[in-house]
């Protein structure tokens, strides 16, 4: 889009330049070309808020490294080499200055009204203690402490984490980062204090569930991270002369780890979270929301010169100690973002404690797609309906000829239950093929001589079968929200022949008796094999199926008293629903 927009401004400011003078020159000079692209460049802007003392340090006693986890990131930022971010504001709360709710939400609303654009990216970084306490339509809020906070009036004077997230997504830019270096842990220790009356509140409560985490809905492209996991502390350490995740935040603008040649917010903060989990002995765990569609836009440092490997991610805590097994080799736990192999993978969840085999599914990884655990390894839907139309035939030359010249048309349904057992599928189906009337030959049995006989003929077919399922990659579409998959098995079945010889009228239905020279075939259980093409697709928030199926079976039958195998072709185009 961005090429398409600077392509489009360029002409267009051709065509002022060669209107707006008399001169027949419309080439733009070098310093307008310069200022043009200037123009149109996305910017990159950070707003980087530390909050070291507090009037009622108390209850909130002053943090040490507040103000500088401000200043590193902020400066990390803004002087950043050779793509330094364009514009940043700093807000600093020590014993010479204060941060306010007020100045905050000023500070996010004059970025809003400075020409942002949608293709610019905006980091907000705040480092200061965090509490809960209830609001007054009784709900528990999260809260940010700001200088000025007064544990009598908390929701008047600190920063409600909804209006911070509210006007954080006012911001036009789509690619947002909110970065939350304190917690909400409901513990008196690290960052995170709770007042004496929501601790008199929780001590009265009879369960847990007053710490249960609130779910936040993200618009695409919003990234929020987090120093701890909710009920975690988040602290800081003399050692590292930093707020722990923050110190290894900005190691992490060092680490590519896809090898693209650009370093990402996700993949410094991937490095911050396996390191702040070793550093604490995993006391603290950072935490991740984001909903990013497509390649990570987070580019802080470097240039992309090469797509780099897909990298998949676990945004839900319960994912964080599941080993990812692809394609039969351990890539470790999701406790941090882990680069697989772009293209089709069989992709195993496996339990850490006891190597139990949680989900096995297929999956294509494109190069330099950032995916989300949730999504990429959960179970596939695994119910499918499906009905359609079938044709079937018999495939050996003397059958055609005297049993069934003609090819049946009918109707199918079918049922799969996926994953029944790890990467296999169970699959049962009815078939149904009404009375198709026909010209067979036949052969007195007294005399010998041959003869043609009308007959209506009606078939039904049940089979149960195992199959296994392969991506087929080139037929699957992350963009079009399909994906394509081959099955392949086999399994047993049954086929009901009536026929009715319509000379004289007579029904034989399971019958090996010959009469006036037509022949009724005694239906026996058969073995086939069976392939399946099967896509699904996202119609409206719905799962939908479109497929072929195809297959032989052997019946073993009873003909003129002989037991005879008589291949036969059956075939399937359906339509389903995946629940």
């Amino acid at each position: 889009m961005f090429v398409y927009l600077r392509i489009v401004l360029i002409a267009l400011l051709t065509i002022e330049l060669a209107v707006a003078t008399d001169s027949s020159r419309t080439v733009l000079t070098e310093s307008e070309m310069r200022e043009l692209e200037e123009l149109i460049r996305p910017k990159k802007h950070v707003v980087a808020i530390g909050v070291s003392h507090f009037r009622s340090n108390d209850l909130w006693p002053n943090l040490r490294y507040s103000g500088k986890d401000a200043k590193d990131l902020y400066s990390a930022l803004r002087l950043n080499g050779s793509h330094p971010f364009d514009s940043g504001s700093l807000l600093i709360g020590d014993d010479s200055s204060e941060v306010t709710k007020g100045s905050v939400l000023q500070s996010l609303a004059s970025l809003g009204k400075s020409g942002l654009k949608e293709e610019d990216t905006v980091i907000v970084y705040i480092s200061t203690h965090g509490t809960v306490k209830y609001r007054e339509d009784g709900s528990v809020g999260r809260f940010i402490i700001m200088s000025d906070t007064d544990p009598k009036r908390v929701g008047e004077t600190a920063l409600d984490y909804q209006d911070l997230l509210a006007a954080f997504r006012d911001l036009k830019a789509r690619k947002k980062a909110l970065i939350l270096a304190f917690c909400y842990s409901g513990t008196n220790n690290g960052k995170g204090f709770l007042t004496p009356e929501m601790e008199r509140q929780a001590s009265l409560l009879k369960s847990g569930e007053f710490f249960t985490e609130p779910e936040d809905l993200l618009a695409e492209g919003e990234l929020i991270l987090s120093a701890s996991g909710w009920k975690e502390p988040a602290s800081e350490d003399v050692a590292l002369q930093n707020d722990i995740y923050t110190h290894f935040l900005l190691k992490g603008l060092g680490y590519d780890r896809n090898k693209d040649g650009a370093i990402t917010l996700l993949e410094a903060h991937d490095f911050a979270t396996e390191k702040t989990i070793a550093h604490t002995r995993g006391r603290q765990r950072p935490n991740i929301e984001m909903k990013v569609v497509g390649e990570d836009p987070f580019v802080i440092r470097g240039q992309k010169t090469r797509r780099g490997q897909p990298i998949l991610y676990a945004l839900e805590g319960f994912f964080r100690d599941i080993s990812v097994f692809v394609n039969g080799e351990n890539f470790g736990t999701l406790s941090k973002g882990i680069a697989v192999p772009p293209g089709a993978n069989r992709v195993e969840l496996r339990s850490s404690k006891n190597d139990r085999l949680l989900a096995s599914v297929d999956r294509v990884f494109e190069s330099g797609e950032v995916y989300s655990a949730s999504e990429i390894l959960k179970a596939p839907r695994p119910n499918k309906w499906r009905a359609g139309v079938a044709v079937s035939g018999f495939l050996q030359d003397s059958l055609r000829t005297s049993l069934a010249p003609r090819q049946n048309f009918g109707m199918q349904l079918g049922f799969t239950r996926e994953q029944i057992l790890p990467g296999w599928s169970l699959d049962g189906s009815v078939s149904y093929f009404p009375a198709v009337e026909e010209v067979v030959e036949g052969k007195l049995r007294e005399t010998g001589q041959r003869v043609e006989l009308a007959q209506s003929r009606t078939t039904f077919h049940l089979g149960v079968s195992m199959l296994r399922s392969a991506l087929v990659p080139f037929m699957s579409s992350r963009a079009l929200g399909t994906e394509t998959r081959i099955f392949a098995g086999g399994g047993l079945g049954l086929t009901l022949f009536q026929i009715r010889d319509l000379s004289n009228g007579q029904d034989r239905f399971s019958t090996s008796q010959s009469e006036g020279g037509s022949t009724a075939v005694t239906s026996a259980p058969e073995i086939f094999g069976e392939a399946r093409l099967h896509t699904d697709y996202a119609l409206k928030g719905l799962f939908s199926a479109v497929g072929f199926s195809a297959g032989a079976l052997h019946s073993g039958s009873l003909y003129q008293g002989a037991q005879v195998f008589s291949p036969r072709a059956l075939a399937a185009l359906h339509l389903g629903y995946s629940f």
